[in-house]
């Protein structure tokens, strides 16, 4: 696992200690998929914000930056509370991107508004 991905979802299951039902479904992701693939490889390396992303973008969690940090954690986060569908899917890794950019944009512009 790459120290990214296993970073993210250490964060997200202390982030969710407060909800066991999403902290349940954090904890079964493992279960979900194939032993071999419990995180959906190809869903993650298939992941990416046309426009944002360069087409030598690998895939979510294959570097070691903030950036993709805070992707991974909005997978595990949205996978154990808001998705319909358990498991990490390439639809889902998507809105986990684009929800991590929309966050960042909130954030920079409030503080931008902050400096008028």
């Amino acid at each position: 696992t790459h120290p990214c991905v296993a970073a993210a979802w250490t964060y997200a299951a202390g982030f969710l200690q407060r909800d066991p039902k999403a902290l349940n479904n954090h904890y079964a992701l493992t279960g979900l998929a194939s032993p071999r693939d419990p995180l959906n490889a190809r869903s993650l390396l298939d992941a990416r914000l046309k426009g944002i992303d360069p087409d030598t973008y690998r895939g979510l969690g294959a570097r070691i930056n903030n950036v993709e940090l805070g992707r991974m954690l909005q997978v595990f986060l949205l996978q154990a509370t808001k998705a319909k569908q358990r498991g990490i899917t390439l639809k889902l890794a998507n809105a986990a991107i684009k929800s991590y950019e929309a966050k960042k944009a909130t954030r920079d512009a409030e503080k931008a508004l902050k400096r008028i």
